[in-house]
């Protein structure tokens, strides 16, 4: 008599596994496999640790209990799809910093990868006349050996902020919320009344100056920050420099102006601590003729920047926020019809809930503020180029060939700066 062996059919898929508000992988599993065979696996560094044992995988958003694992198979959660859902049946706030800074440990180094890409972290920061401080085109670096930034939950979680400046350059600080105090400007760039004199002492057929308003609604998820030890300067950003020094050894004013060059289309700063989320904005400008006007006229612009943001579902949040007691007034003077948006699913931003809904997903992160920023030739891998270019900027910082090419950044603070990160005691 013949005995036949009966074995088990194997039914491997593909399957998506999708944490809460989070992220997602996918993975080659047998449907007939236990969910407890399946925690194993996922809770492994061969799934990048995707599971934690805090998670539970969810049915119709109850969670299964771990002690009942062992006994459903992969196919009865699937019900016919190719989709389970893990992590916590509570509905979480998308504003809860919690989230934000489980969610960035939850993502796999290739998932990080991604994100600091798609929000463009390795290009440089540079000035322009037209447009001021903004991302360059160029990568101008990257982390050593998948070394990513560390992070905590943000010390301030939401805020509403006003600001204003007399000149472009300021006000493009101010929008993208960078720490003014960790870039070297000329004076008098970076706003206040010395700013508003030196605008105004160049109008010569009026007495009238640009005042520049900007009101912002943060939205931190997670901070973040990094060490320069972790930092790697790009091969075109190293060759670049080298090339301008080579090409003009014979000329030190020059090469100056060369190095000066790359440094306008690669970037002066690179972010050490920043902030990621979104932001909600709007900006307006008018004319003063005295300093004393400006803060009638942020007043002013504070009262509709409420009104509207009001307007669009987010009254409660702003009255939540720090920030929200700012003095504030109500005046037809200035008219905000929309927002413009950092972070968060395009289209959103005239809808706080669902633009605020989207920022519960790690891929809709934005740099909502630069709060520390480190000068780009500290990162530069030639040791002598770099002492070369500290000389050239100590030598020429005032000189007028020298101002034309880069009229924002203060040459001679800059080089300080590089310095101070080698030899903080001088």
């Amino acid at each position: 008599m013949t005995t036949k062996t009966l074995t088990k059919k194997n039914e491997t898929k593909l399957i998506v596994f999708q944490k809460s508000g989070a992220t997602s992988i996918s993975y080659p599993f047998d449907v007939n496999d236990t969910l407890a065979q399946v925690r194993k696996t996922l809770e492994s560094p061969k799934a990048d640790s995707f599971m934690d044992k805090d998670d539970y995988f969810l049915n119709h958003g109850s969670k299964v209990l771990v002690s009942s694992e062992k006994t459903i198979t992969l196919s009865i959660l699937l019900d016919g799809s190719n989709t389970v859902n893990i992590g916590s049946p509570e509905h979480s706030d998308p504003l809860d910093p919690k989230d934000g800074v489980q969610h960035y440990m939850n993502l796999s180094n290739v998932e990080k990868e991604s994100l600091f890409n798609n929000i463009q972290i390795f290009n440089g920061l540079t000035f322009n006349p037209t447009y001021g401080f903004q991302k360059s085109f160029k990568k101008i670096y990257s982390w050593k050996d998948n070394q990513f930034p560390d992070s905590v939950i943000p010390r301030v979680l939401t805020e509403v902020v006003y600001t204003d400046s007399y000149s472009k350059v300021t006000h493009s600080l101010q929008e993208t919320s960078t720490d003014s105090s960790s870039v070297s400007l000329n004076t008098p760039y970076g706003g206040g009344e010395a700013e508003f004199k030196y605008e105004k002492s160049k109008e010569t057929s009026s007495s009238k100056v640009t005042e520049y308003i900007t009101g912002k609604f943060l939205v931190r998820k997670v901070a973040l920050q990094i060490d320069l030890s972790k930092f790697q300067s790009s091969d075109e950003f190293n060759q670049a420099i080298n090339q301008a020094l080579h090409d003009n050894m014979d000329n030190d004013f020059q090469a100056c102006k060369a190095v000066l060059e790359v440094l306008n289309e690669y970037g002066y700063y690179v972010p050490k601590q920043f902030n990621l989320g979104g932001a909600l904005f709007s900006s307006d400008t008018t004319t003063i003729t005295e300093y004393s006007e400006s803060e009638t006229n942020k007043q002013e612009f504070g009262g509709s920047f409420k009104a509207a943001f009001d307007g669009i579902g987010g009254g409660a949040s702003y009255n939540h926020a720090q920030g929200s007691t700012e003095k504030t007034t109500k005046s037809d003077k200035f008219q905000i019809t929309s927002f413009s948006q950092v972070g968060g699913r395009a289209g959103t931003s005239n809808d706080f809930n669902e633009w605020a809904k989207s920022l519960d997903k790690a891929m809709y992160w934005g740099v909502a503020t630069f709060d520390e920023m480190l000068p780009s030739v500290a990162l530069i891998s030639n040791v002598p180029n770099m002492n070369k270019i500290i000389q050239l900027f100590d030598k020429y910082s005032s000189y007028p060939g020298v101002l034309e090419v880069q009229p924002y950044v203060n040459l001679l603070d800059y080089a300080t700066s590089v310095q101070d990160l080698f030899n903080p005691w001088g």
